[in-house]
């Protein structure tokens, strides 16, 4: 992931490890790397409506990056809104950003997030 600028905008690309659908679940263990541009306008950082809209787009692209598209069944769209792909590609995109505000705004919405559940262990 990395940040340039160009002219007044700065582009962020976020990475994440997603299956494609064609070929397999997005939550096969197999991993490829997808990648998608999100521009932002730093002077505009200032503005709290904006950096909520900037991290609504964070975190459709994150999303995306994972795995999420049209079509697919309600429990993969929650697995893949619960998967640490998409936490880890939203965490990673907000602190290349470094911006304070948009660093709370993030940590409270991953908090909201629910988790994967992890299933119960059964002894041998």
């Amino acid at each position: 992931m990395q940040a340039e600028t160009a002219d007044d905008l700065t582009a962020l690309d976020l990475a994440g490890s997603s299956g494609r659908m064609s070929d397999r679940s997005p939550l096969d263990s197999e991993e490829s790397l997808d990648q998608l541009r999100v521009t932002y306008r730093p002077e505009a950082l200032a503005d709290k409506s904006y950096i909520r809209l900037l991290l609504r787009r964070l975190d459709r692209a994150a999303l995306h990056v994972c795995g999420e598209m049209d079509g697919l069944s309600l429990p993969v769209r929650l697995a893949i809104e619960r998967s640490d792909c998409h936490r880890e590609s939203l965490h990673r995109s907000v602190t290349a950003i470094h911006n304070p505000l948009l660093t709370q705004l993030a940590d409270e919405t991953l908090l909201q997030l629910p988790t994967t559940p992890t299933p119960p262990q059964e002894e041998p």
